[in-house]
């Protein structure tokens, strides 16, 4: 068990590492979170509920 939590540990440090260190990859992750979010623009989200009340 220990050992899988420590390299869950180090996979995590790893990646925060990536993303501090690579610039592209920030600016990428950050333009997919932007449109990620307008998924759930209140607008939308309105228009899907009206769908599944039909």
């Amino acid at each position: 068990m220990w050992n899988s939590v420590m390299n869950m540990e180090i996979m995590w440090v790893e990646t925060v590492d990536k993303l501090l260190e690579g610039k592209s990859l920030r600016k990428n992750y950050s333009e997919k979170a932007k449109q990620r979010a307008e998924d759930f623009r209140i607008e939308k989200i309105v228009e899907e509920w009206k769908e599944v009340l039909k």
